[in-house]
């Protein structure tokens, strides 16, 4: 199914977006193959889950956004936005995977465990950085992992080690990797992996 997005931002195709996942997640094909995934914060169209799905990738994957399925951002020109229908969206495999949910308060079983967890410029859009991340882990199976890509030097940084801090070391390893996302940037984001024990 092709999707068609006229004047949009944020939306290049769904191998583009996969790509820059494992990219920025440091991650092979390999280990998302038959794993149960949730993508928090996945956009509206949600490209990641959608490439998983039709390649055969995993379909244990879910996609969790505050935003409704289907639409995308429409640049007006002059800092105008507006949300419109993404032509074809509604007919994607990825619409049965989708959940209109807020990160910090997933409408998900308790018993159900994800292998891994990808948060994706997903902070800066959330209030309750804490909470967002404690409702993550809770969903992490043994051995599981939570990543959060791109994690910017300062405030960012900062808040996610105090909320670390707080984390049970008994269950949890955590990990900052740095000069992960190749591509050209000023500043190099971290890559922050959370580990079930």
């Amino acid at each position: 199914m092709e999707l068609k997005i006229e004047k949009t931002i944020f939306s290049p195709e769904p191998e583009v977006v996969f790509s820059r996942y494992l990219e920025d997640f440091d991650l092979k094909m390999e280990d998302l193959k038959d794993k149960a995934v949730l993508d928090v914060g996945s956009g509206m169209v949600p490209k990641f889950v959608e490439y998983c799905l039709e390649n055969g990738i995993t379909n244990k994957i879910y996609a969790i956004d505050h935003w409704p399925f289907g639409h995308e951002i429409k640049n007006l020109g002059d800092l105008q936005y507006e949300f419109v229908s993404a032509e074809g969206a509604q007919n994607l495999e990825s619409k049965k995977h989708f959940i209109q949910a807020e990160g910090g308060s997933l409408p998900i079983k308790r018993d159900f465990k994800f292998h891994l967890i990808l948060m994706r410029a997903t902070l800066d859009h959330v209030s309750d950085v804490a909470g967002l991340l404690k409702e993550a882990t809770a969903y992490l199976e043994h051995g599981g992992e939570l990543r959060v890509c791109p994690v910017w030097a300062g405030y960012e940084a900062a808040k996610l080690q105090e909320v670390f801090n707080g984390l049970d070391k008994n269950y949890f390893d955590i990990e900052w990797r740095n000069d992960v996302v190749k591509r050209d940037m000023k500043d190099k984001p971290y890559l922050v992996i959370i580990r079930k024990k």
